[in-house]
């Protein structure tokens, strides 16, 4: 990334195995050992809850761009940002 002094952008990818006990393990694994600046995921809004606590909780970024429960952004997280629609929409 040329504005950033050519930084890289390394992708660490994760299974959660559709498990939100999972969800929320590896992505304790990813920003505690792999140090990962962002979360992207999950797909399925159960695991997206537990696994946005974690990140929440690190005060991580987490881009979540496929679950669409409504209940995840009446959290009010800092650090959450759903960029498609929620179920009532």
């Amino acid at each position: 990334m040329p504005n950033l002094k050519g930084a890289k952008i390394k992708l660490v990818f994760a299974d959660h195995q559709g498990n939100p006990q999972i969800g929320a393990t590896e992505t304790e694994r990813l920003i505690t050992q792999e140090k990962v600046v962002v979360v992207v995921g999950a797909y399925f809004s159960n695991v997206t809850a537990t696994s946005s606590q974690v990140a929440e909780r690190y005060k991580i970024p987490y881009l979540n761009p496929d679950s669409s429960s409504t209940s995840l952004t009446a959290r009010n997280f800092k650090w959450f940002y759903r960029i498609t629609p929620h179920d009532d929409l």
